[in-house]
This record gives structure tokens, sequence and C-alpha cells, in this order.
């Protein structure tokens, strides 16, 4: 065995062994750990991001909103490879499908209904369901605090 061939064993070896770190974790623990890190400012219930992960996952909402395994895959790559000293390709995508989540969550949750309070606990409702759920507009004045 040559030296080129030992080093190129050991490479293949790591690719394979992060590769499968990466398709392992389940999209759920992802999607909630970008939920906690993207919202902690705010008292989540550890409870809340677990329901609404598990609640996602059971009720075929990624297909629904078109989160195919092509974007999945990206997130759980982008995710895993995350460091805010070495700027990684495609954190604009990154954001664009975190902020899809994140919308999603604080639709699903009281924090609206609580008219954006930061110091009150959310609590999860159920999954958003536009057609289902009564109007609601989070951007309505009736939401803001008063000045």
């Amino acid at each position: 065995m040559t030296r080129r061939r030992f080093i190129i064993g050991l490479l293949a070896l790591a690719v394979v062994f992060i590769g499968g770190a990466i398709l392992v974790i389940p999209f759920e623990k992802v999607v909630g750990k970008i939920l906690r890190t993207q919202l902690s400012f705010l008292k989540l219930e550890n409870a809340a991001v677990d329901s609404f992960t598990r609640d996602m996952a059971s009720s075929g909402y990624y297909e629904k909103k078109s989160f195919d395994w092509k974007k999945q895959l990206f997130v759980r790559i982008y995710h895993f490879f995350e460091n805010p000293l070495i700027p990684i390709p495609g954190r604009g995508r990154y954001d664009a499908y975190c902020t899809f989540f994140v919308n999603d969550f604080l639709l699903s949750t009281d924090f609206f209904l609580n008219k954006m309070d930061e110091s009150k606990t959310v609590t999860y409702i159920a999954l958003f369901e536009p057609y289902k759920r009564p109007c609601s507009n989070p951007f309505s004045n009736l939401y803001y605090p008063a000045a």
C-alpha cells in the first residue's frame, strides 16, 4: 500500500462518515435546532418545538409546501457545516428556508395572539393551516403594543 492510496482511503472514509452522520440525523431534529437558535430571544416551551416538528412530519407538510428532499438535504448539510467564521456559499438560500420554518412556527403558536409579547412563554396551538384556522393577520395594528 502506498502513501497516496492510504490518504485517499482516509479521505473516502471521512466523506462516508460525515455523509452518514448528516443523513442519519432526523430532519425534525434539525428543524428543532434551527427554531431554537433563531428564536433564542423568546421563551419557548420544549414541547412546543417538538410538537410542531412532529406535526410537520406526520401531516405531509413538506409536500404541501413543496419542500422536497433536495431542499431538506441542503438544510441538513448547511446546518451541519454552518460556521460564522468561514462563510459557505448558499447562505441566502439557507436563511430563506430557515425563515420558512420560523414563520410557520410562529403562526402555529400563540405569539401573535399575545400581541408579540416576548416576555410570555410561547406555546404551540396547532399546525398553521390558513384554510382551517380563523383569519388572523399578524401585521394588524391590533397585535402591536400601545405606544
